[in-house]
Formats: structure tokens, C-alpha cells, sequence
């Protein structure tokens, strides 16, 4: 390593009085030196021999020197005016001369620091390079050329993970403090690059000498190469778990050997991902967790993120919905804080508004990988992405696309708990059981139990410590690691034991993840306590979210629902005869005979939302991919003749909603009661012989036969109170009950009783 040469010689040591007592003044009394250099000064002055004008000079100069040693500006000041009376000489020139002095002093300090810092780096300069107060020099038979405005090394070469390229970080150090950037080794060698690089960045490159600056990066990597194959460090552009090649697994944000830095597109969020304050400042929070207890579990929710790659189970959502004001996006702040800023309302960190496309979220998926995902205010999301994002989360991998340059991209992956809240709830507007089963809905915030003062002391506490649990956690998953999958098998089995629909047994293995999780957070000192409070809350927010979850309606239950309607309000329709307006003041559309009823939109959507039908939209989009939907190019309608105008209606086909249509003959009224009448139990003129069930679609619907009027509609609440006990149980009537249609079009249900024989 060549010797760090300074720039200059700094100061030149004087030949007289000051030569050899300035160094020991410096650590004595360095006032008290320059007032008896005045002395002397003076006394030369009036004695025989005089000093020469030189003499005079170089003393008052050696004076300025002695005084820019001084740490207090008042002193220098004083003394410098002193100076100026005794030598004659102006006050403004001597400040010039002293405040060069005071410059180069503190060069000299900064030069001796660096020697000392440099040399703690264990790197060399190459052969031909020096080091100054001023940055990196490259020495030249005639002249030096300045190639950065300061001290600039190769810091480490670095192994691009995503890729398995080679980087190259570079750091420098300023007055203000040290920096550093990780570039592309390959735009080393790339003047135009290099140039738009540091111009970027700040890297103080002097671009006058852009080749020779090259030159040095490539000459420190030969010189430095067995340290640098020593301190060698892998770069993750995104926060998660990363296998090394010696198949070690780190989560890349917290990790030594692991430097992590965004891409630009995303260096905003990895802002965001920083710590400040301390644990114990975050600890603050534990009597409004204890306070409110479903805090716990929404905690749980959000760390149980980190640890789906080690259990190898899928991503799911947990939507908070309720009023505003009460606490929803103060709870989603709680859980951001442990893995760095909060953010909020103003968007400016981890936890940011809904209002975004798919496409983005997919990006922000992709980049926190193995994190939770906060978003607030899911009403602003639209209806039709809400399906594509449940199902995006969990699987875990984004959209294949071509790449700019042709070939294709990499897709984006992830395995992250996306944590919402809304004052709507996401899991009423899905339409999809896979969907539906992807989502824990908690009606009520985690902060319910707080007031306004629990609040305000809550988010104090998150504005002065975020990002300090995080770390812990994670370090804590690797130690346990080897016991992650027992403890989710065993949550498995418990809260599966409890699951009473497919929703409800999906659900019920992300409850097992976030309970994994919270025994994991457990196990760190300062937060033991969590585990009790954590038992209550988990077994409140299961039953909140199981008393949400409902089966999804079936298309065809639907289609039942809207052909009951049909029939029920056959007047407000038109048929094929009809030339105007039907009977009723209102017309909801026309029936087209054996091909399908074409509605109006409005009012479909009035009936299907006073079935509570989360989305019509959605419905409609279902009821389009099966086939269902009579519709052109896509569309979910198609133009239908509506009293001499073309109009955009939704058609549904015939056959779907009566699938069991045959053409017959009008029967007998007494033996008849319509679908719609039949749902009122007292239109039963006779005696109910007996409750039976009749297979219609493939599903059991329960009829009541009634004696010498037929059969109606029994809803299943119903069933119980029409017992045979109370009905006739002891009659072995044979009963037949048809669907038909009569030539109106109108659906009848027909039921015939066979008497038995006297004699069997």
C-alpha cells in the first residue's frame, strides 16, 4: 500500500522564537503563548536593533498562525485585534490571513482523521494512486491528476442475487458522513454511464478525468482481491428470505452479509422499511394492547407473514370493516410500526390507501415478498379487481409479461399476508368460494376498546419507535425454525376440529399460521405477556369471523330466485305477443318463449340486491363465463326489440332458468298452487298430509302435501313445524309431485295423491 500522501504540505514550520514553542503551547495554554509573542513582538519593535519590514512581517504571520490554534472564535477575535494595533497593520487583512489558517488547520485535522480511518479499512491504494484531504489523486511523471473531490474506495464486490451478476459497491466519505452505492460492475467501464451515474447519486467523481477514475476502480479490485473475496456480500433488491450459495437462508433487510437496496422504482418503500427509536419506546403500547385485546390478534396477523415460507402454506387476506373513527387504520399502524414507519392517511409509509390498480398491487406484493402488505380503505378499491386481488395474494405469483427488449419478465413472487380495512366488508362483495376462502373477516377494529386519549398516546408512541420488533422476530423465526411445523400442525387440528364448511376448514390453517406466529413472538423476554392476552383474542376473533363466512350462493339458486320473480311478476313483463306496455305501470322486460327473458338492468339489479347479492356486476360476470347469459362480444347484454326500440338487455337463457320446462295442458286449479303463492302457509285449504322432499336439480327441496288441494313450497324453517306427527303421519297415501308450465308460461307445481286400495 503506498504511503497517504497530503495534498500539501499543510504548515512550514517558522526558524525563530515560535519554531519550537507552538506545538508544546498547543497543549498548554495556547492564549497565553500568542499575548507573550505580542510582548516579544513589541519589545523587538522598540529595541536597537529594529526588526526588518520582512522580520515585522513573517512574526505578525507566524502570530496568525499561533492564533488560528485557539478554539474560541471571541478569543481568536480578540487577540487578532490586539495583533493589529501592535503591528500596525488592518484588522480586515489580518481576518483574511487568519481565516486561511483556521481552513488549513482544519484540513490537516480532517487529513489526519482519514489516515487513521483509512488505515481501520484494511484496504491498499493501488501503485500510482495517493490519498488527500481532497480525495483520490493519480500521480503522473509531470503533474497529479485529481480524480474524485474526495476519499473513494471500492468497498465489497457483490453477488446480485435475482440474477447472479456481479456488482461493485463504491463508498467515499465527506465532512458530512460516508455513502455508499452498488452498481453493475459491466458500467465500471461505461464512461457515458459512469458520468449519468455519479450525476445521480452524488459520487464525487470529477468527470474531466472520467477514463483515469476507471482506471483506479479496475486497478482496486487487482489490488484488493483477496480482501474483497473476504468481505464478499450478496444484494437482495427486495425485503425477504434469500438462500446464500453456502445454502444459508437470511431475510435479506436484517442480515449482515446481506446488503438490501430497492430498485429505484421502489426506493420510496424501502424507505419506509427503517427503524428509530427502541423497544422499550415501542413497549409503551402494552397496556392498550392488554386494553383492547383483539390488538393481539391483528399483531399476529401481520407477523405471521415472515414465517409462510418456512411452513410452505399460500398467502391470505385479513379484512378489518367497520365505522369510520374507530380505530381501524390506528390498528393497521400498530402492526405496520413493528417492521418500520407507520405511515397512514397521507400515504407516507407502510401503511398506504387502497386507491390503486391491481397491476400496482401486484408490484407492492412483489417487492415486500415475505412482509405484510398494509392498505387502508378498501371502498375505494373497485369491484371487479377485489376477486383478482384475494386470489392474487394467495397465490403468490403475479402476471407473466414481456419484457421491453423482447423475451419475457420475471414474474413477480411472494408469500404475504395482505392486511385491510375498510368501512365496507371485502369479503360480503366476493362472489367466489376460492375467493371467499381466502380472506379472515373481523368485523370491528383491533383499537375498539381505546379512547381518543388511548389513541393519542398510541400514536405517539408509533411516531417515535417503529422498525425495533421486526428485527427481533425474525431472528427469533430462524432459531425456532425446526419447530415452526409442529406448532402449525397441532393449530391445524384445533381449529380445524371446529370448522363446519369448506370456508370455515381453509380459514382455519390461517388461524393455525397466526397462532404459530404469536407463540413465536412469545418466546422473545419482552414480550411473554402477549401469549395470554392472545388466547382470548384468537378464540373472539374466530367467532367473528366464522359467523361471517356463508357458502356461495349458487348460480343456479340464483337463477331460482329470479325465475320465482318471473313468475311471480309475470304481469310487468311482455311476451312474444304483446306489442305494448304489460298491464302493470312498471315493465322489468320481456319474455322471449323458449329462448331466454331479457331484463332491464335496473331493475335485475334492484331484485338481485334485495337478495343480497354482494355484486351484481359480479354475478353477471359468473353467470356470463358459465354460459348462462344470452350476450354479444363479451358484453354482459345484448340488444332485444322493446316496444319497436333496440335496447341493451340482460338475457338470460331459458333453459337455465326453466330447466325442467315441458309443454302440457292446463290442469285442475284445485290440484294447483303456484311457487309464489305457495311460500305463504296460509294459502293451504286441506289438511297436510305429509312433509316430503323432492329432488330438483340435484338438490332436496321440502314440499308440503296438502289433502285434496296439492302442494306448496315449504321453507326449510318451516319444515320443523309441519311435523307427520301433527299432520297425519299414519297415512300411506302415494304422493307425485310435477313442475310444470302452463301455456301462459307461468311455472305450477302439480301434485298428485294416490289413495291406497281398500284391501292392501
Amino acid at each position: 500500500m503506498e504511503e497517504v500522501r497530503p495534498k500539501e504540505e499543510l504548515i512550514s514550520p517558522a526558524s525563530d522564537i515560535s519554531k519550537s514553542s507552538f506545538k508544546e503551547n498547543e497543549k498548554a495554554n495556547a492564549t497565553s503563548a500568542v499575548l507573550e509573542q505580542l510582548r516579544l513582538f513589541e519589545e523587538r519593535k522598540s529595541g536597537d536593533p529594529k526588526p526588518s519590514a520582512d522580520e515585522s512581517m513573517n512574526a505578525v504571520m507566524r502570530m496568525v498562525e499561533a492564533i488560528a490554534i485557539i478554539g474560541s472564535a471571541a478569543q481568536r477575535e480578540e487577540l487578532l485585534q490586539q495583533l493589529a494595533k501592535a503591528s500596525g497593520m488592518k484588522a480586515n487583512s489580518l481576518t483574511k490571513e487568519l481565516s486561511r489558517h483556521v481552513r488549513v488547520k482544519a484540513q490537516k485535522a480532517y487529513l489526519d482523521e482519514i489516515k487513521e480511518w483509512w488505515g481501520g479499512l484494511g484496504i491498499g491504494i493501488p501503485e500510482g494512486y495517493g490519498l488527500t484531504g481532497d480525495g483520490v489523486v493519480k500521480y503522473g511523471a509531470k503533474s497529479e491528476d485529481q480524480l474524485t473531490t474526495d476519499p473513494l474506495w471500492v468497498n465489497s464486490l457483490v453477488t446480485n442475487l435475482t440474477d447472479n451478476s456481479e456488482e461493485v459497491e463504491l463508498a467515499w466519505k465527506t465532512c458530512e458522513g460516508s455513502y455508499t452505492l452498488i452498481l453493475p460492475l459491466t458500467d465500471v467501464y461505461q464512461k457515458n454511464e459512469i458520468i449519468r451515474i455519479a450525476g445521480r447519486n452524488g459520487i464525487p467523481i470529477r468527470p474531466t478525468v472520467i477514463g483515469k477514475f476507471t482506471d483506479y476502480i479496475v486497478d482496486s479490485i487487482k489490488e484488493n482481491r483477496q480482501h474483497l473475496s473476504q468481505t464478499k456480500k450478496f444484494l437482495s433488491r427486495k425485503p425477504g428470505w434469500v438462500r446464500l450459495p453456502d445454502d444459508r437462508v437470511e431475510f435479506s433487510v436484517y442480515a449482515d452479509s446481506v446488503i438490501f437496496k430497492a430498485e429505484a422504482t421502489m426506493q420510496s418503500a424501502e424507505h419506509h422499511l427503517k427503524q428509530k427509536g427502541d423497544l422499550a419506546g415501542w413497549m409503551k403500547l402494552r397496556p392498550y394492547i392488554e386494553k383492547s385485546d383483539m390488538l393481539a390478534f391483528f399483531i399476529g396477523a401481520s407477523l405471521a407473514a415472515p414465517i409462510l415460507e418456512h411452513l410452505g402454506v399460500s398467502g391470505f387476506c385479513v379484512d378489518q370493516y367497520g365505522d369510520s373513527s374507530t380505530g381501524k387504520t390506528t390498528t393497521g399502524r400498530i402492526c405496520a410500526s413493528m417492521y418500520g414507519r407507520p405511515g397512514g392517511q397521507t400515504g407516507d409509509g407502510l401503511v398506504a390507501p387502497w386507491h390503486a390498480t391491481p397491476t400496482y398491487i401486484e408490484e407492492v406484493l412483489g417487492f415486500y415478498s415475505h412482509m405484510p402488505v398494509f392498505c387502508m380503505d378498501s371502498q375505494d378499491l373497485k369491484e371487479e379487481a377485489i376477486e383478482r386481488v384475494a386470489y392474487m395474494v394467495a397465490n403468490g405469483t403475479g402476471k407473466g409479461r414481456g419484457a421491453r427488449d423482447g423475451g419475457v419478465r420475471n414474474r413477480n413472487e411472494w408469500k404475504s399476508v395482505l392486511m385491510s380495512d375498510g368501512e365496507s366488508s371485502i369479503y360480503e362483495r366476493l362472489t367466489k368460494n376460492g375467493a371467499k376462502a381466502r380472506v379472515i373477516s373481523i368485523h370491528g377494529a383491533g383499537c375498539a376498546g381505546l379512547d381518543a386519549t388511548d389513541i393519542e398516546a398510541v400514536n405517539m408512541a408509533i411516531r417515535d419507535n417503529y422498525g425495533v420488533v421486526a428485527p427481533l422476530f425474525i431472528k427469533k423465526v430462524q432459531e425456532l425454525a425446526h419447530e415452526l411445523p409442529g406448532w402449525y400442525k397441532n393449530g391445524c387440528a384445533h381449529f380445524g376440529a371446529k370448522a363446519t364448511t369448506q370456508i370455515e376448514k381453509r380459514v382455519s390453517g390461517y388461524f393455525a399460521i397466526i397462532t404459530v406466529a404469536v407463540n413465536v413472538l412469545a418466546q422473545i423476554n419482552a414480550f411473554e405477556w402477549l401469549s395470554d392476552v392472545f388466547l382470548e383474542a384468537i378464540q373472539k376473533a374466530w367467532k367473528i369471523a366464522t359467523s361471517e363466512i356463508e357458502e356461495e350462493l349458487p348460480a343456479k339458486v340464483m337463477l331460482q330466485k329470479v325465475a320465482d320473480w318471473v313468475t311471480s311478476r309475470r304481469q310487468n313483463f311482455l311476451d312474444d305477443s304483446a306489442s305494448t306496455a304489460p298491464a302493470a305501470a312498471q315493465c322489468y322486460g320481456r319474455i322471449v318463449h323458449k329462448k331466454y327473458v331479457a331484463f332491464v338492468k335496473n331493475e335485475l339489479d334492484r331484485f338481485l340486491e334485495s337478495c343480497k347479492v354482494p355484486s351484481s356486476k359480479m354475478l353477471l360476470r359468473k353467470w356470463l363465463n358459465d354460459g348462462i347469459l344470452e350476450a354479444s362480444n363479451g358484453n354482459y347484454w345484448k340488444q332485444v326489440r322493446m316496444q319497436g326500440e333496440q335496447k341493451h338487455m340482460i338475457c338470460i337463457k331459458w333453459g337455465f332458468l326453466f330447466p325442467e320446462d315441458v309443454q302440457g295442458e292446463a290442469v285442475s286449479s284445485e290440484k294447483v298452487v303456484s311457487i309464489h303463492q305457495a311460500r305463504d302457509l296460509s294459502k293451504a285449504t286441506g289438511k297436510v298430509l305429509q312433509v316430503q322432499n323432492v329432488i330438483r336439480d340435484g338438490e332436496q327441496i321440502p314440499y308440503a302435501v296438502i289433502d285434496g288441494c296439492g302442494g306448496f313450497y315449504v321453507e326449510p324453517s318451516a319444515v320443523e313445524a309441519l311435523s307427520f306427527a301433527e299432520y297425519g303421519k299414519e297415512s300411506k297415501d302415494t304422493v307425485t309431485v310435477h313442475y310444470r308450465m302452463d301455456l301462459l308460461g307461468k311455472w305450477i307445481v302439480q301434485v298428485d295423491v294416490h289413495k291406497e286400495a281398500a284391501n292392501a
